[in-house]
């Protein structure tokens, strides 16, 4: 995603925030604008998802946050998120500037499920993007239900941002799909399912 666009959408979705002054922590009411996401090899379908982007303006000031969770055909679940520090310039054409916040993701879930988390140091990938961190599990960790409970099932996205001094800011809300999100999510997923089939049923021959 280019950065002039991303910085479009995070101002866009800062019209969605909840005020409120929270403690460090506490649950950060969001609102995620999602956008669905596939991964395609020879024409067929490898990896299924949603990007998503969020605001929060608390007496810290306006944060946003951004990033992606995947499904691969592989058998692994990605997250990758990064929070930042926004201020308006006044410039119409770069109205926002970000500065990556020293929190850096830590864990996501869906609703009051298991939470999802780099539990070995090879689950962490160092992220192309500035400010981003990302960490790839094991689907037989981190299950479909991250994405399935939060993309169809209606439930909240939680997502939990950690300092080196072990402070927490959790953000927690559901997804607002853009356009035919959800319905090029759920196609998506489908053909995923019918690959993973058709490799299962090559395996047994």
């Amino acid at each position: 995603m280019k950065p002039r666009f991303q910085a479009f959408r995070l101002a866009l979705a800062a019209s969605f925030f909840l005020l409120g002054l929270p403690a460090h922590g506490q649950m950060l009411p969001v609102q995620f604008q999602a956008q669905a996401q596939m991964t395609t090899k020879a024409g067929d379908v490898t990896g299924c998802g949603f990007s998503f982007v969020a605001a929060h303006v608390d007496e810290w000031g306006m944060q946003g946050l951004s990033g992606s969770i995947n499904l691969y055909l592989m058998g692994a679940v990605a997250v990758k998120a990064g929070l930042f520090d926004m201020a308006p310039t006044g410039n119409a054409k770069a109205p926002v500037k970000r500065t990556p916040s020293p929190f850096q993701l830590s864990w996501a879930r869906a609703g009051s499920g298991k939470a999802v988390s780099p539990q070995k140091p090879e689950h962490r990938i160092p992220s192309e993007d500035d400010g981003f961190q990302l960490f790839v599990v094991p689907l037989e960790e981190a299950g479909a239900d991250l994405l399935m409970r939060v993309a169809v099932g209606g439930e909240k996205l939680w997502l939990g941002f950690r300092s080196m001094e072990g402070r927490e800011r959790i953000f927690s809300g559901p997804l607002k799909w853009e356009g035919e999100g959800e319905a090029q999510f759920r196609d998506c997923f489908d053909g995923l399912s019918r690959a993973a089939s058709e490799l299962s049923v090559g395996a047994t021959r």
